[in-house]
Parts: structure tokens; C-alpha cells; sequence
């Protein structure tokens, strides 16, 4: 369909006494294009002088013009006389309609007179109506109801209208489309939802920044022109142009027929962006053969929320014009960080248009953001305007700082609360344990949501309440998978996996955020079973249900498991997420599998994980576990921000390595760097003491704890100090550490203890601690084979053989030891006793054999006295023989790899 107004390159200068324009005469309008159709309502903007009244006139056929510039239902209304006849086309303009003031007793004022007027107009059947300041006499009340009724006869007839005024009561959504003139030439021609996009201001306040800044840019030319000795009006006057920097062009004109691919584009900018992919954004900009201020907007909103700054500034400064949410982006975006949070106040500070509450709230938000809530109370109290998002936002702040006391009283302080406030208030008093306040608060809630009944099921929940929150949970009017998610949550952090199984099975459906909290819930109570059996009933699965599975394999020492379902998710195509990175290089650590671990490094690099300091404190306690000391303190030196976890897995690992030398090193940069040791540092430092036999050292450290140090000494720092004299042959010192100690010794301490007199074969002290552990742990059979295995070693035969008698009447077993090797990207498992069980056993006995050979022929004698002494020995060397540990290494030697033992046998 045609448009029903359509004006093409329109340029007008009045003509002189003869007919033409005069020489060098300035056009009065200037390459005008713009277009309507049938039903649209447009305003007509601009300063008086503009231009407006001289375009209504055209347009109702009062001046002539070329037909080609202007046609109005397909004529040109100055040519075809019958347009306006008909009625078809209708102008009312800006004279009063001239009454006799005698008539009707000279009672009729200046508004009846343009109440007749429009009467008259409104009586012809029009189909497109150009009106020029017609409301200026009528009151608020008559004004409405023209426009109410204008409105009605466009969207039921149909009709197009074109209206210039300078008066804005009621116009906010009255247009569909905004034509802005300044000195003659057009500078915007936009859908009015575009211009809402534009500026967050009301249409008025909208309109006022743009003549302002009209009005500006005459006053700077004719200063200019001043300053040069020119008059400061020249005979042809520039148009002037609603953007920051005057050398650049003004905003293209966009055609109507355009509008909605110009929409869709932007949308499509903004899409791409949410999703990360700024390449497909930035393409989605670089296609658009028209381009509006909210093209350049979406763009660098995009950058921003991206985290790409540098690109974002690019695009601000080559926007060929900016408004008011230009601005608003730009301070948004320079608040994402800390230390350009100056830049985005300085941006607020320049902004040439009124600052809206929007722009103030940004940098509000900023404040916030980074914990500078003392700048932002301060800045939250100068705003000039603020709204229930402003208040939010700091309260918020109070909030996340735990200042919840002073949230109330800003909460208080709202003039308007909407139920987002009402819920972060509520929240707030959850997370601080008040949940009598929470609910006090709750109940008097004007209006609720489902987000605000789950802050309070949720609140009840975390606080260990559950009772109350199902309660709540039964009543509620509305449920979602948040809701669900909340009250399973909160059984399973009470240990109720029961009631949250049944309340699991009772639901509707099982969405995906549930299933992934019953899996985490299962493998926290240790029942891998039923999580593994949610797991494989899921028929849709996300990165947060593979690494939900992948955990509650790893934290129940499933580790083989784990190892299997991470590559099955690298198998379909599922990218490893943050939690599921850090559980499998825990399981690398455990199995000390280390081409696995290399691989997931790369994997954490192309994630960009490895510039998080806890995932890459536990790569580098995953290389210390599989012994690539160098490759550990290569990834420990790279990282600039080390955290007392880094630190900590150098000192361990290089001391449960044996390089205690290095590890004390450590120990004393951590301290020069100015890092506090916490109490896993003090383990470390006093167990590279304990392996070097730098006793004075250990001494020193363990000391020093209670002198320089906050870490008190605790139970684990005992159990160093014993493992340190106990090495050192210093079995009786020990013993009396252990009396001495203010804290009860645990079972670690008192093995401790045991370990050193197997070592130096003191059997009298190793009775009291084998005494104190059997009271302890009495179902544990190792401290009887230990003290068993010391009474052998020193010959008291009948001892060990009562020890031996003893043992078997109270039916104790000790756990068979293991170890493993990965070979090809697989660990082969080894248990005492059952080298005959791995598929290669033939070959490994036959290596078995030769090592023997070599072993004995460089001079190598197996201490058989912790052998039992009534096994033969020929036994004695069949057991020596096929210890598991040599059979690892048989396999080992058949391809060389990793060989690894079980610390704890």
C-alpha cells in the first residue's frame, strides 16, 4: 500500500515579487524526506522558525512546490484542488477563526473561537488532517478530549494525522511516529518507540534536550562568527544537528517501511551479546544498511556486558550521535570495574542532556557492586532524583554487607516499595538467621509473588528449620522448580534424604534444576546409588548435571567413577564447567593420573579457568600428587595473586616429596611476601622438617605458633611434632610431648607415635600407644599387627604369637593394602596378595623373577624381620617377592609410567 503522505527531497524558499526565489535566497526548508501511512499520528517537532508551519502549508496545498516533492494521497494538493474540496485532505492552522465580536453579545472568547474552528474542520469526512497549533486556546480537559477522539478516528478510520505543537499535556504515547525540524532541515524522523529507545526520558524533557541543544550550538556559531568579525547571522543558517559532536553527521532518516528491520537487527545485536558471541553481534552491526543510535547502543552494551571495555569505548567515540541512554550504557559499563568506576562518574558529570535517575543508578549500582558502600550512601544521599530501583540497589548493599539493621531503615525510608524490595528485605533477614523477623515481615507484605513465598520457604530451609518451611511449602498459591529446588535443598542440608526422596517422587515433573539438587543431595549423604540411578533416568542433562554426578563420585572416593563419567561427558560434547573441573582434578590428584591432569589443564585454559586462584590451586596440588614438582612450581610462579592454598600445596607437596630443603624455602617467601601462615602451612613446614630431620627447625616453627602467630597449635600440629622426634630417634621426648599436651591425643597422634617405635623397635613404648589406640579405636586391627610386627623384629616370639592368638579371636582383619599404576590412560589396580588376578600376571611373574636376580646380584637383602618367625624362609622370600609394590614395579618396567601407593595401608 502507498503511503498516505509522502514528502521526497522537499527543499521551499518563498518566492519574490516576480515569481522565482531571489539570488542567493536561503531555502526556507532543505531536502526534507519523510513518509505516512494510512492510520499513523504524527508530531511535528521543532523551535519556532523551524520550519513546521511552512511544511503543514505545502502539505495542505497553500504553497507550490514540484508534484514529485510532495504527495498526499497520491496528488499534489496545490495542483489537484478537489483533494482539499472533498474534505480528503483537511488543514487547520495556527490563524483564529475571525468572529464578529458583536454577535452573541461579545461573549465569545478566544477558546470558544477555536472550539468553532475545529468543529468546523472536524466536520469534513478527512482522510489525512494537518493541524498547526490548534490547541493552544483550549483548556487541559477540552485538549484531552480532541486528542482522545483524533486517536480513535486513526485507529477506526483509518485517518493520518499530522500535528505540530509546542504544547506536550497527554502526548507521551498519543504519536506512533516523531518528525524533529531544526532551521529547515530534518534531523530525526522516528517511530516513537524508537525514540523511547533513544532516551529514557519523557517525551517533553525528550524534546526539550534537543532544542537546548539547538539553542546551544546557535549561540557557540554566532560567537564564533563574532570572534572572526562576521555578522553573527549569516544569510544561509545551518541546520543544527541532536548529537554530542558537531562535525558529524546527523542521525539518517529512517524510513517507516524500515522501521521493523531496523528493530529486528537490534534485537538481533542484543541477542548475541546476552550470549557471549560478540563476533555474531558485532556481524549482526556490520550487515545493517540503516543504522539508529540504538544499533550503536545495543553494540556497546554488548562489549560491556562482555567484559570488553577497550571495544566498547571504540564504539561510543565513533557513534555518529548519542543520546541519553548512550550515556546511561557508557556509565553502566565503566562500573563493571573497580578501578574505572572515577570514569564512569566523570562520564555522569559530562553527559550534555539532564541526567536521568537511570544514569544516577547506574553508578550507584558501581558503588555497590565493588563494597564501596560508604560511597554510595553518600552519592545515594546527592541524587537529585531517585526511585524504587535506586533504593533497591543500596539496599542491596546493606544487605551483602550483613548491615541489616540499617537496611530496614532505608527499607523504612522507601516512598514506594515494590515486591522485589519487600522480598530483598526479607531475604536479607533469612541470611542473617532472623527468620522470626523474616517472617513478621512476610505477613505483611501487601502483595506477594512466587519468588518472595520461596525467599521465605528458602529462609526457613537454610536455617534448619525445615518443619516450617514444608508447612509454608503446603500453603503456597503458586509453586515453581525454585520453590521445589528450595524445599528439597533444605532437607538435604538437614540430613532428611528420606523426606526429600518422597517429597522428589511427589512431584508433577522432575525439570532439571531439582534432579541436579537431588543428585548433590544423594552424593552429599554418601548414597551414590540412588544419585548414579537419578542420573541415568534424566533424559535431558546440562553441564550442572555432570558436574553434580562428577562430585558426588569424588567426595564418596567413587574416584574411578568420576574419572569415567567426566569422559563420557567429554564424549558428548559437553564443555566442563567450573565445579566439574575442580572434582576431576581432585580425582587426578587421588589416582595421580597425570596425563589426564595435563589434559584438563589445557581443557582449563581454553575455558579461561586457569586465572581463577582456586582452580589453579588445585591444578597445582594435582601436579604435586602426580610428582611433577616442576611442572607444579612452574603454573605456582605464573600465577601473580597466590592465596594461602597455593602456597600451602607447594610447601606439602615438596615436603612429602622429600625436598624439605625446598619446602622450608617456600615456607620462609611465603612469609617475606607477607602471607600469614594459616594452620595447613605450619603441617607443612613441620612436616618438611620431620622428613629432613631438622629438629631445632621443627622446634622453632612449632614454637613459633604461639608466639607469632594466631594458628594455635592444634592436634595435627602435635601429631607433626611426634612424627619429627619419632624420626629422629627421639621416641621417649615424644611421649612426653604427648603427656604434656593441653588437648586430649587423638588416634593420629598415638600412631604417630607407634610408626617411630616400629622404626627404632621400641616395644615398651609402643605397648602404651598401641594401649591408648585399642581404647580408642578398638575395631581397628592394625595397631595388633603393628605391635605383632614389633614384638618379631625384637624377638619376643611368644608375644607376638599371644598378639597373633589375640587378634584371631576378636576376628580382626586389616583392609588389604593397593595401588595402582596408569599405563595409556588406564589405571591397573593392585591388591596384596592378587598379582595373580591382573590379565598379565604370567609376564609380570617372569619379571618378577628376573628383578629377584638383579636385586640379589647388586647386593640387595630383604629384611625379613617383620616376617613372622615361624614362616620358613622360603616363604619369607616368596612374600618378600610378591609384595604388590614390586609387582607394580614389574609393571612399570614393562611399560614405563607412574606408580603410585595407597598412603594410607
Amino acid at each position: 500500500m502507498a503511503p498516505t503522505v509522502e514528502i521526497s527531497h522537499l527543499s521551499f524558499t518563498y518566492p519574490g515579487i516576480d515569481g522565482r526565489p531571489p539570488p542567493g535566497a536561503p531555502p526556507l526548508i532543505e531536502d526534507v524526506c519523510f513518509s505516512l501511512d494510512a492510520g499513523q499520528r504524527c508530531l511535528l517537532l521543532g523551535s519556532n522558525g523551524a520550519g513546521k508551519t511552512t511544511i503543514l502549508k505545502i502539505l495542505g496545498g497553500k504553497h507550490m512546490v514540484d508534484p514529485s516533492m510532495v504527495r498526499v494521497l497520491g496528488r499534489s494538493a496545490f495542483h489537484d484542488t478537489a483533494l482539499t474540496s472533498s474534505g480528503d485532505l483537511c488543514y487547520l492552522g495556527g490563524e483564529i477563526l475571525d468572529i464578529d465580536l458583536a454577535w452573541r453579545m461579545h461573549k465569545a472568547s478566544d477558546g470558544q473561537r477555536r472550539r468553532v474552528q475545529i468543529c468546523m474542520g472536524l466536520l469534513k469526512p478527512f482522510k489525512v488532517l494537518l493541524l498547526d497549533e490548534i490547541t493552544v486556546d483550549l483548556d487541559v480537559l477540552a485538549r484531552s478530549n480532541l486528542l482522545t477522539y483524533l486517536k480513535n478516528e486513526c485507529e477506526e478510520r483509518g485517518a493520518t494525522i499530522i500535528y505540530a505543537t509546542h504544547i506536550f499535556d497527554g502526548l507521551d504515547d498519543w504519536p506512533t511516529h516523531i518528525v524533529y525540524i531544526a532551521h529547515g532541515k530534518l534531523q530525526l524522523a522516528l517511530p516513537l518507540e524508537k525514540v523511547k529507545e533513544m532516551s529514557q526520558l519523557s517525551l517533553m524533557r525528550t524534546v526539550e534536550s534537543w532544542l537546548r541543544k539547538e539553542r546551544d550550538e546557535d549561540r557557540r556559531r554566532r560567537k564564533e562568527r563574532k570572534e572572526k568579525g562576521l555578522p553573527e547571522f549569516d544569510k544561509a543558517v545551518e541546520g543544527s544537528r541532536v548529537i554530542a559532536d558537531m562535525r558529524l553527521p546527523p542521525v539518517r532518516f529512517l524510513p517507516s517501511s524500515a522501521a521493523p528491520a531496523v528493530v529486528d537487527a537490534n534485537a538481533r545485536i542484543a541477542r548475541q551479546a546476552r550470549k557471549g558471541n560478540m563476533e555474531g553481534a558485532r556481524a549482526a552491526f556490520e550487515a545493517m544498511p540503516l543504522r539508529t543510535t540504538a544499533s550503536y547502543n545495543a553494540l556497546l552494551a554488548g562489549y560491556f556486558h562482555n567484559h570488553l571495555p577497550d571495544a566498547a569505548l571504540r564504539v561510543f567515540h565513533r557513534m555518529p550521535s548519542r543520546d541519553l541512554a548512550s550515556y546511561n550504557a557508557l556509565i553502566s559499563g565503566l562500573s563493571l570495574r573497580r578501578h574505572t568506576l572515577p570514569d564512569a562518574a566523570a562520564a555522569l558529570a559530562t553527559i550534555p542532556y539532564p541526567p536521568s535517575v537511570v544514569s544516577f543508578t547506574s553508578l550507584l549500582r558501581g558503588y555497590v557492586r565493588h563494597g564501596l558502600l560508604a560511597d554510595a550512601i553518600r552519592f545515594f544521599r546527592q541524587m537529585p532524583e531517585r526511585n524504587h530501583i535506586s533504593y533497591t540497589v543500596l539496599l542491596g548493599g546493606f544487605l551483602d554487607a550483613g548491615r541489616v539493621d540499617e537496611a530496614r531503615e532505608l527499607f523504612d525510608e522507601m516512598p514506594a516499595k515494590d515486591v522485589v524490595a519487600w522480598t530483598a528485605m526479607l531475604s536479607g533477614y533469612c541470611q542473617a538467621g532472623r527468620t522470626a523477623e523474616a517472617r513478621a515481615l512476610f505477613d505483611e507484605m501487601p502483595k506477594r509473588n512466587v519468588v518472595s513465598w520461596t525467599a521465605m520457604v528458602s529462609g526457613y530451609a537454610q536455617n534448619g528449620q525445615v518443619n516450617l518451611a514444608r508447612k509454608l511449602f503446603e500453603v503456597m498459591p503458586e509453586r515453581n522448580e525454585v520453590s521445589w529446588t528450595a524445599m528439597l535443598c533444605g532437607y538435604i542440608q538437614a540430613g532428611r534424604v528420606e523426606d526429600a526422596g518422597e517429597l522428589f517422587n511427589a512431584m508433577p515433573e522432575h525439570p532439571l534444576p531439582v534432579c541436579n539438587a537431588m543428585i548433590v543431595g544423594f552424593g552429599q549423604q554418601g548414597m551414590v546409588d540412588a544419585a548414579k540411578a537419578v542420573f541415568e533416568r534424566m533424559r535431558q542433562r546440562d553441564d550442572g548435571t555432570w558436574s553434580a554426578i562428577i562430585k558426588a563420585y569424588e567426595q564418596n572416593e567413587f574416584l574411578m567413577e568420576a574419572l569415567s563419567t567426566f569422559r563420557e561427558m567429554s564424549c558428548d560434547g559437553i564443555r566442563p564447567n567450573y565445579p566439574s573441573v575442580i572434582s576431576i582434578l581432585t580425582v587426578c590428584a587421588a589416582l595421580a593420573v597425570l596425563d589426564y591432569g595435563r589434559e584438563l589443564h589445557a581443557a582449563m585454559v581454553r575455558c579461561s579457568f586457569d586465572k581463577d586462584v582456586f582452580a589453579v590451586s588445585a591444578l597445582i596440588t594435582m601436579y604435586i600428587k602426580c610428582g611433577n614438582l616442576d611442572k607444579a612450581k612452574k603454573v605456582f610462579n605464573m600465577f601473580e595473586l597466590k592465596d594461602a592454598v597455593m602456597w600451602n600445596s607447594m610447601i606439602t607437596g615438596y615436603a612429602q616429596h622429600g625436598m624439605g630443603e625446598e619446602a622450608l624455602r617456600i615456607f620462609d617467601d611465603m612469609r617475606l611476601a607477607g602471607m600469614v601462615p594459616n594452620g595447613i602451612t605450619y603441617i607443612g613446614a613441620l612436616t618438611a622438617c620431620s622428613y629432613t630431620g631438622k629438629v631445632k627447625e621443627g622446634r622453632d616453627i612449632f614454637n613459633s605458633m604461639d608466639t607469632n602467630s594466631a594458628v594455635r597449635p592444634g592436634a595435627e600440629h602435635y601429631s607433626c611434632m611426634v612424627d619429627l622426634l619419632g624420626r629422629a630417634g627421639l621416641v621417649e621426648e615424644a611421649l612426653d610431648l604427648i603427656k604434656t599436651m593441653p588437648i586430649e591425643p587423638d588416634a593420629v597422634i598415638w600412631g604417630a607415635l607407634m610408626g617411630a617405635c616400629k622404626m627404632h623397635k621400641n616395644a615398651e613404648i609402643a605397648e602404651v600407644a598401641a594401649k591408648k589406640l585399642l581404647e580408642l579405636e578398638p575395631g581397628n586391627a592394625g595397631p595388633y599387627i603393628l605391635l605383632s610386627h614389633i614384638y618379631t623384629s625384637t624377638g619376643r616370639w611368644e608375644d607376638a604369637s599371644e598378639m597373633r592368638k589375640f587378634i584371631s579371636s576378636r576376628h580382626l582383619n586389616k583392609s588389604p593394602g593397593c595401588s595402582w599404576i596408569e599405563y595409556d590412560k588406564r589405571v591397573h589396580l593392585f591388591t596384596s596378595g592378587e598379582v595373580l588376578a591382573h590379565p598379565e600376571h604370567a609376564i609380570i611373574l617372569k619379571m618378577l623373577e628376573k628383578l629377584d636376580g638383579l636385586l640379589m646380584e647388586s647386593g640387595y637383602s630383604a629384611d625379613g624381620s617383620f616376617v613372622l618367625h615361624d614362616v620358613d624362609e622360603e616363604q619369607k622370600a616368596h612374600s618378600l617377592r610378591y609384595h604388590r609394590t614390586i609387582g607394580e614395579v614389574n609393571d612399570a618396567l614393562l611399560a614405563p609410567h607412574q606408580l603410585f601407593d595407597d598412603p594410607f595401608r
